[in-house]
């Protein structure tokens, strides 16, 4: 599934939204931009698409669905903790 992501995203010259650590290696070996969830979330703050609480709340919920290390998490909640409203 993310090797067709990763080469749609190539063919149409897309930002590729993609978790994997190897299938993100991969993606930026072949010169495709990527975001992930984390990014994705903080991007949504700081373009004001998404409220600060909404936010921290949607991080939270999907450290409940995929594993995240405990350093990025908290590193990803002061970030979207500090961005200017």
């Amino acid at each position: 599934m993310d090797f067709k992501a990763i080469m749609l995203a190539k063919e149409l010259n897309l930002l590729l939204l993609i978790d994997d650590e190897s299938a993100r290696s991969f993606a930026k070996a072949m010169g495709i931009d990527i975001i992930g969830s984390i990014g994705l979330i903080i991007k949504s703050v700081k373009d004001g698409i998404l409220k600060k609480e909404d936010a921290l709340s949607s991080l939270e919920k999907l450290s409940e669905i995929m594993w995240l290390n405990a350093v990025i998490y908290e590193k990803a909640r002061k970030i979207i903790i500090s961005i200017s409203e």
